[in-house]
């Protein structure tokens, strides 16, 4: 699964994302799918950077949150709270809602092949 989002800074300082956690996941990873030499890849990123005022977009073929072995089924509808961590030792917690690929919201299945 990957988990999309808008990360917004409304504060005076940079806020640089360096990872996420969740109950309903053994493992959250920061991605970024890419196309290098006609073919689609993605790589770990290790941190993502936002400046005071600025967003920067997790979206279907680019950054995402790469969420693996689930420890539980999920179905359309189904709220998974996720904390994300930032380098200054702060988190925030926030809830993703679970949409099935053929809905548009942008999980198509395609971005996620053998992971």
């Amino acid at each position: 699964m990957a988990g999309y989002m808008v990360l917004y800074n409304h504060g005076a300082g940079m806020k640089t994302l360096v990872g996420a956690s969740s109950e309903a996941f053994e493992k959250i990873m920061l991605h970024r799918s890419l196309i290098e030499n006609g073919v689609a890849k993605m790589e770990h990123v290790h941190s993502v950077p936002v400046g005071p005022g600025d967003k920067v977009r997790f979206e279907p073929g680019g950054l995402h949150l790469m969420l693996m072995q689930a420890r539980e089924t999920f179905r359309a509808t189904d709220v998974i709270s996720i904390s994300l961590e930032f380098d200054n030792g702060s988190t925030l917690e926030t809830r993703f809602t679970v949409h099935s690929p053929d809905t548009g919201h942008g999980n198509s299945t395609e971005d996620h092949i053998g992971h």
